[in-house]
């Protein structure tokens, strides 16, 4: 198992997914949202629920972006065959 910091460097690497250096930066690349550091897991997780509700998929099983896959039936994720 792959330790939080080397998941999230690999997501970073992904396409589609860019470091983002600034806030103003950011939205005006096009992100909608954005959590400060630290992070609250509550907070991730109503916000994540909210993302899905909105894109009509809350009831999906298995959740694909780019090569991140997570399977809540499996309790797992996969970022480009890492797990």
């Amino acid at each position: 198992m792959r330790d939080n910091k080397g998941i999230l460097r690999q997501i970073g690497k992904s396409p589609g997914m860019p470091f983002i250096s600034s806030k103003k930066k950011g939205f005006r690349i096009g992100i909608d949202d954005y959590m400060v550091k630290p992070i609250e897991f509550d907070e991730l997780l109503m916000r994540v629920e909210a993302l899905l509700r909105r894109a009509n998929i809350l009831n999906e099983r298995k959740l694909t972006i780019g090569n991140v896959v997570l399977d809540s039936d499996e309790l797992a994720g996969n970022c480009g065959g890492f797990d």
